[in-house]
């Protein structure tokens, strides 16, 4: 089923901290009829943050950027007009630069009283302020297909937004100090990987059950599915001091969303790069760039290793060998780069997670096969083998595939069933299996396939083209 073009609306959301005119610092006790004036000014659109010190103001949901720059400009100059009404003043950085954190009080508000009685002295610290982006996308698993691919981007939108270098008077000697802060908190960084929004929703499910979190709002990654709205929203920004900084990295994330739909429509996707490649040193991953301190024999990397004994080995195995599939359909990563496991040149990407385990039994029967013949595995055959990228399970399903549209049509099924196989698209989808050698090979002139140069990609044959696209049927049916 074709999927709905996504409106690609946006809204922002911006905090600020609220500091004294006078004294530049802080203000830990701002009276509370500023809050109320201003909710007055902007109904639905500012409120309070976990600190009394800060105040956050939200767009409503626009159509177009210049529509959210004129909403923006309108937040901010009336929260800065009441602010003055008090002595006071928003200002929109990511940290103060000298005030402390000992001094501030959080906002006397069940959501905030829960957060500080279950994670006290970490969130205590949080005298940060961020700007989140909201993109419409109203199809569900759209949106994790997106969440999946974005990540990648994140620092580069970061790294146009900072706005937090100082610490309690002190340089910290980062352009954002703030993510610093932020990432004590449980549930950061960059989003976890999910086959489905089905899943996400399971894994939410999963930890609303064991009272790990009240709902999805308690996620707090650097991007992640709204759990109010059908949107992405990225919050891995700074707060911008200037709105047209604030208003160019909004429409540059909302074009990145639309560059990977782009992708998605032409059924191709982003590369996807490990977690720590994109954030070091976050999150749960906040172990992997720690220096050795117990350097192993011949070890190059300055990382730590994990000893020999400590790895889970097989010595001697049954089969008399040790055999390796990973994710790289083309079987080697051509750059001697171990991190590389996608296509070089780029391509389709019809595999997912759980490929490996079918993809080592393909090779395992092929290895057994040469056993049982008697033959001896030179180093070409291997090579061979690894390039083999045709799905074992396609191998097992497709047949009954075939079978059930074929008993679809026979006198007495279902009539629902019968409606669905007399479909012409559905029709067509059958011959397209029937008639797959199970190869799957990209379709396009842009994709690697086994066997090209990566630096002369050749136009694919009209058997690549049609075993592709029933690779792709296949793949999709397998999906759902």
């Amino acid at each position: 089923m074709a999927i709905q073009e996504p409106t690609f609306s946006i809204g922002m959301e911006e905090e600020y901290l609220l500091v004294d005119k006078d004294t530049r610092d802080l203000a830990p006790e701002p009276p509370p009829a500023l809050l109320a004036k201003a909710d007055a000014a902007l109904p639905g659109q500012v409120g309070p943050e976990f600190l009394r010190s800060q105040i956050e103001v939200g767009t409503r949901v626009c159509r177009s950027v210049q529509e959210a720059r004129d909403q923006l400009v309108e937040l901010r100059s009336t929260i800065g007009a009441i602010s003055a009404e008090f002595g006071l003043a928003p200002i929109a950085a990511s940290t103060h630069p000298f005030a402390h954190w000992e001094s501030q009080h959080h906002t006397n508000k069940e959501r905030y009283n829960v957060l500080a009685q279950d994670l006290q002295h970490v969130v205590r610290r949080l005298v940060i302020c961020g700007m989140h982006v909201h993109v419409g996308i109203e199809d569900d698993d759209l949106r994790i297909d997106l969440l999946n691919q974005a990540p990648y981007f994140l620092p580069h939108l970061l790294a146009l937004s900072t706005s937090s270098p100082f610490w309690q008077g002190m340089p910290t000697g980062l352009k954002s100090y703030r993510l610093s802060v932020f990432d004590e908190l449980p549930r950061t960084g960059i989003p976890h990987n999910f086959s489905s929004f089905s899943e996400y929703e399971r894994t939410i499910g999963l930890m609303v059950s064991a009272g790990l979190i009240e709902d999805a709002t308690k996620i707090w990654w650097d991007l992640r599915p709204s759990a109010r709205f059908p949107t992405l929203e990225m919050r891995i920004t700074d707060v911008c001091p200037l709105i047209e900084d604030a208003v160019a990295i909004a429409a540059l994330f909302q074009c990145i969303l639309r560059l990977l739909y782009r992708l998605r429509r032409q059924n191709q996707r982003w590369r996807h790069y490990p977690p720590f490649l994109i954030r070091d040193g976050s999150g749960t991953l906040r172990h992997e760039w720690l220096p050795a301190s117990s350097r192993q024999q011949n070890q190059a990397l300055p990382y730590e290793v994990l000893p020999l004994a400590e790895m889970p080995q097989v010595v001697n195995p049954a089969s008399g060998y040790i055999a390796n599939a990973n994710n790289d359909p083309v079987g080697n990563t051509l750059d001697n780069n171990p991190l590389n496991q996608l296509r070089p040149g780029g391509g389709l990407y019809y595999l997912e997670k759980g490929y490996s385990a079918y993809r080592m039994g393909r090779i395992d029967r092929l290895l057994q096969e040469r056993i049982r013949a008697g033959q001896t595995i030179t180093r070409a055959d291997l090579k061979e083998m690894q390039a083999n990228n045709q799905p074992l399970d396609a191998e097992l399903l497709t047949p009954y595939l075939l079978t059930a549209g074929s008993n679809a049509l026979s006198p007495g099924a279902w009539s629902q069933l019968a409606a669905l196989a007399a479909d012409p698209g559905v029709q067509a989808a059958l011959v397209r299996l029937a008639e797959w050698d199970f190869s799957t090979p990209t379709g396009i002139q842009a994709g690697f396939d086994p066997g090209d140069n990566p630096n002369n990609l050749p136009a694919p044959s009209a058997g690549e083209i049609t075993n592709s696209t029933a690779a792709t049927i296949y793949a999709g049916w397998r999906s759902k």
